[in-house]
């Protein structure tokens, strides 16, 4: 059984990113991703999800609030 899922290094190739950027859209929770020991991966319907919400503006950014 072959897997579907996407690394975030593949998922950053897809979208024309930085891996790190990939990274810091997991941890600010604007790209779901699942953890498998150190190990994250991205589903394709999580990275649809995304890319169809990516121009919704109703997302805030608290990375930097305080």
């Amino acid at each position: 059984m072959e897997s579907n899922n996407l690394t975030p290094a593949e998922v950053a190739e897809i979208l024309g990113m930085k891996t790190s950027s990939i990274y810091a859209l997991i941890s600010r929770h604007e790209l779901a991703a699942n953890k498998v020991g150190r190990s994250r991966f991205i589903t394709p319907s999580q990275l649809d999800t995304y890319m169809r919400n990516r121009g919704n503006k109703d997302v805030v950014d608290y990375t930097y609030a305080k």
